[in-house]
């Protein structure tokens, strides 16, 4: 298996999550900018650019690709599905990282139950009939991963 190589080209990345670079230098520097919609998609994209190691789980908690596998799963068909996180100026080991998931829509008691099964040991999770949320602390690992909700 090759190892991951991460990219840090922060202009690019930056783009890809705000449809535009940050400004990084200069009179107040920000160490860090927060995100809370970041789409499945631009998921993919960070981890197809090498900006997000897929199968890190040393840093984020839970893997990305296992995120965006509870996200596409059959039990969350049809709802609209965001990350939340923050990115980092290039100078961090780990300039990316994602501290929360946010389903919304017409939500079902059973989405409910299914969404509070994956993400039971989260710092929070917020059940309600329009929308699931579960945020954990950045760089805290999980003894063991969500499970993935039944197909159906």
């Amino acid at each position: 298996m090759t190892p991951f190589t991460l990219d840090l080209d922060d202009q690019t990345r930056d783009t890809l999550i705000f449809g535009e670079p940050l400004d990084w230098s200069g009179e107040g520097f920000k160490r860090r900018a927060t995100f809370d919609h970041l789409s499945i998609e631009q998921l993919e994209q960070l981890i197809a650019r090498s900006f997000v190691d897929g199968d890190d789980q040393e840093n984020l908690w839970i893997p990305p690709r296992h995120l965006i596998a509870v996200a596409r799963s059959p039990t969350f068909i049809g709802l609209k599905c965001y990350f939340e996180g923050f990115v980092a100026s290039g100078v961090w080991e780990q300039p990316v990282a994602l501290s929360g998931i946010c389903i919304e829509g017409c939500v079902s008691r059973s989405q409910r139950r299914e969404f509070y099964h994956c993400f039971e040991p989260a710092a929070t999770i917020e059940l309600s009939s329009v929308k699931l949320r579960a945020t954990w602390t950045w760089g805290v690992q999980m003894n063991d991963l969500p499970t993935l909700p039944a197909s159906g």
